[in-house]
Order: C-alpha cells, then structure tokens, then sequence
C-alpha cells in the first residue's frame, strides 16, 4: 500500500488530474461540489486541454467507462448549491458525443439525500419558506426570457412549486408547503481503475484552489487535506461505498462492513414521519473511531477542523484531559465559519453553530488547561483592498485562513482523515467517508508536514515533540499576537472564542446535529 499524503488543491489537484490521465479502463467519483470547468493544473492534463470538462471528454474518446455522482441540495434553502449541481450536470451531459453510440460509458447522476423533515414542522416552518420560494420566483420573473429559462433548467427542484399567473408570469403555486431536505452527501472520493483512491476534504472547484503560500485574498484561502492510496483492496471498497449510497440512504439497503473505510450514513425515519425532523443515523463509524482512538491516546493529539460543535467529542477529549495528565492537545480551526467570515450570515443556523463551537472549546480548554493549544490561521499582511471586508474575515487585523481540512491525528500513531468535520451533521447525519491510517511512517510523515506548514520556518524541535509542542505553538500564537501581521512569524494566532460566543445563539429543542 502507498499512501501520498496532499495540503491544499495546489498540492493535490495536480495529483487528482494525473491519476485521472493514467486511468485506463474506469473511473468512478462522488462530490459535494464538482465544477467541470475548473482550471487544469498539472502538465500531463493540460495536454487534453483547459478545463476538467476537456479532461473528461479525452478519457471517454480513450474508452475509459466515468460514473460521477454530485451531491444535489434543497431547492429552496440551498439554492446556489441546487443551481450549481444541475448546472455542472447538464455541461457533463454533453460529454455523451465522445462516446461510443452503441454503448453508454458517461454515468452522471445528482444525488438527492432522501431523508425529509416530517409534516408537522414543515407546517411550522412553512410561513419562513413559502416567504423565500416567493421571493426566488420573484427574483426569477424578473429575468430576461433567455436568463430565465436557463435558471429554470438549473432548478428543476422547484418546478413542483411553480405556476403561471393570469398574464403568463411565473408565480408560486397555491397553498404549496414546501418540503426540506436537511440533509446531504457531503463525501469526496474517486476511484482510479479499482485499484488508486482519491479521498479526504477536497471537492473541485475553483474556490477550493489555494496553495501552501495561502497569499491570496481572505475569502479565496482554503486549507484542506487529500489522500491518494494505492491499495486494490480499499479501491474496491470505495466503489462499494459510492454504490452503496443510494440504497443505504434510501433505505433499502442495511449498511455492511467496507474494509479501510470509515462512514456516517442516515436514512429517511420511518416511525415518527410526521414529526421528524432529524434523519435515522444508521452509521456512525467516524464518531465511533474518534472517540476510540481519544481513549487511546496517552501524549499528543493533533486536530484540524472545520467546525467543532459535537458534543460527544468534546466530553472524550475533556474526560481523557482529566484521567492522563500527560495528554497534550492541538487544534486548528478557522477563525470563523465561511457563510459567517465571508457572507456576514446573521441567521439562525449560523449563530447556533457558533453557540455550539464556543461552547466545545470553552470545555476542552477549561479540561486541558495549558496542556492545549486552540489555534487560527491568519496571513502574515496586513488587510488590503482585496480582502472581504466583513468583520470576522480577520483576525487582530490580518486576514483569515480558511481551514476545511478534517484530520485527527493520535500519538503520532494512528489518524483519521474524512470528508466531515467534528460536529454532529457529519457524525451523524451526512454521508461522510474516510479512513483510519496506522502506518506509523505514514502517520507521522502527514502529522509533521500539517505542523510545519503552520509554524515558522526552521522551527525548533520542541515544536514537534509531543510534551513540548502544546507550549511552543502557544508561545509562538501568543507572540504573534502581540505584533503587526507583517512581523509575525509563520500563520498561527489564538483562536479567540469571545466573537463566537457573542454572536452565538442556543436554540432550545433544535437537533444540534443540524449546524
């Protein structure tokens, strides 16, 4: 088995298109977000031309067979995402004149999670989304007829709510309650001829583009980690799992074992329909894994993370930091959430999240005391006229780095790469899927490259070593703190919880797996 570890879409794109050229007989993918016009990278690709679409094309002139599943979204709630599935589902559709008439070797689909919340409470929301469908069909009635049609055909979620009016305009339909999907496939992985896996936090598209430099604008940083694992075995897992989702999301099909693979998978609740609000968590073995290997752990775990909001999680970490006192923690999470840092989302599911994450943090620093280090990326400039100018895109007047990654590390020994993140959607609601890697080779070559990416460079020793490493990134955080961007010394600040914690808003009775 070789595995190659990839920080950021600088790293790992490149990587992903080669595999991709090699490929010889099949490929088989599943995103959240797969933008078939971003910018190939690597030499080897941009031989076939410009984009990921080219790429494609060139492979099914070659014979090779492509089956790609995109995550599809709620039509109403999650509209641009709605749009942009079908939008990149329809341009792949026309990759069929590359292949073979006889046969058919393009397979796209638009994956629909098919949990929904149940009558009672779309009733009781139904007076919020009858008001934002209004308004979207209003937005859309506006556009010009050649604008329209092409939106419409992007949105063929709404078409069940659309009507015409007297004068032949758009209008939503009569006493329609809309229906919520409040849940979604938010894996990402590929399969190279049975036998290469792609997989970790990394969707493609261009927003996911950023190098280890992360010297562009706040709101274009993202900081993410991929695998590629040549082992036949897990390949042939993979397939399984991307074939698998649609039968264990449905229903229809119990999950079963998948060697090397981690998952979180639900499926629509079928007792308690009416009221339901939350899908029936059938797997959960990321959450299983975490907080085993937690137990595990007696010197040093190491976590990067998108959100951390799950409960679960934040009691094992806080229950080991009181039973070994030699256990020493660091985390990096972003200084805001994305919709918060860079849309200024004031709503509700954004200020509940932020309740939840003030709230894991504030435990496991209390736990651990200084034997923790929570911790945000920032670029080491000043804000300049580029950067969002949202306030939560900086930090102590530098602009954030986003992180997505989703990886823990434990002992230096064992370490859990996925697509989700450390809150409840992922643990528990949204397919996810990752692995468990316990090469201590491997382990401990990813743990030190994630380290030194963030550190200044040459870093001394003690910044690596599991008793030391907790008050050295704390010292170097504290210093830079203390002095303007320009002079900091490589990315890390404190991550002040008091923004969170201010904005945060507790909501009584709500599933917290929700945000």
């Amino acid at each position: 088995m070789k595995i190659t570890p990839y920080l950021t879409a600088g790293e790992a794109y490149p990587a992903f298109e080669r595999a991709v050229v090699a490929a010889r007989h099949r490929i088989d993918a599943g995103f959240r977000v797969f933008d078939p016009m971003t910018r190939l990278r690597s030499d080897e690709a941009r031989v076939h031309g410009d984009t990921w679409y080219d790429l494609l094309a060139a492979k099914l002139e070659q014979g090779v067979e492509i089956s790609l599943a995109i995550s599809d979204f709620d039509p109403i709630m999650a509209r641009d995402l709605h749009q942009s599935t079908w939008a990149a589902i329809r341009r792949l559709t026309s990759l069929t004149e590359y292949t073979d008439s006889r046969t058919t070797r393009l397979h796209l689909r638009a994956l629909l999670h098919p949990a929904k919340v149940g009558l009672y409470p779309r009733l009781f929301f139904a007076p919020a989304t009858r008001a934002k469908l209004r308004h979207q069909i209003e937005e859309i009635a506006q556009l010009a007829p050649r604008d329209q049609a092409r939106v419409l055909s992007h949105s063929p979620g709404l078409r069940p709510y659309l009507a015409r009016d007297e004068d032949g305009g758009l209008a939503m339909k009569r006493g329609v309650i809309p229906q919520l999907h409040p849940v979604s496939n938010h894996h990402k992985l590929a399969v190279i001829d049975d036998a290469v896996t792609y997989i970790g936090g990394l969707d493609l598209d261009e927003r996911r583009y950023d190098t280890k430099q992360h010297d562009q604008a706040a709101q274009q940083t993202w900081h993410d980690v991929q695998l590629m694992i040549h082992d036949p075995a897990l390949a042939t897992s993979a397939r399984q799992y991307l074939e698998d989702v649609v039968p264990v999301t449905s229903g229809k099909k119990r999950p079963t074992a998948l060697t090397g693979l981690l998952r979180t998978q639900s499926r629509p609740r079928h007792n308690r329909l009416a009221m339901a609000l939350s899908p029936h968590s059938c797997t959960r073995e990321l959450l299983d894994a975490h907080l085993a290997a937690i137990a595990r752990a007696e010197q040093f775990i190491y976590i990067e993370t998108q959100f951390f909001r799950e409960a679960a999680i934040a009691r094992a970490l806080v229950k080991a930091a009181q039973s070994k006192p030699d256990l020493h923690l660091v985390m990096i999470v972003p200084a805001a959430p994305e919709d918060v840092a860079f849309e200024d989302n004031s709503g509700p599911d954004a200020r509940f999240g932020e309740h939840l994450m003030a709230r894991c943090t504030g435990d496991v620093r209390a736990a651990f005391g200084k034997r923790a280090a929570i911790l945000s990326p920032v670029q080491p400039r000043n804000v300049q006229e580029h950067d969002n100018d949202f306030e939560r895109a900086q930090l102590q007047d530098a602009p954030i780095v986003y992180v997505h990654a989703k990886v823990s590390i434990f002992d230096g020994r064992e370490a859990i790469v996925a697509s989700g993140n450390l809150n409840g959607r992922s643990m528990r609601w949204d397919s996810e899927v990752g692995v468990r890697l316990t090469d201590a080779g491997v382990v401990g070559d990813l743990q030190h490259r994630l380290m030194a990416h963030w550190l200044p460079e040459h870093a001394p020793a003690d910044c690596f070593e599991p008793a030391t490493a907790t008050r050295a990134w704390a010292d170097i955080a504290a210093q830079n703190a203390l002095l303007d961007p320009p002079h900091r010394r490589g990315f890390l600040m404190p991550y002040v919880a008091r923004p969170a914690r201010r904005f945060g808003l507790p909501i009584p009775f709500a599933p917290k797996a929700l945000v």
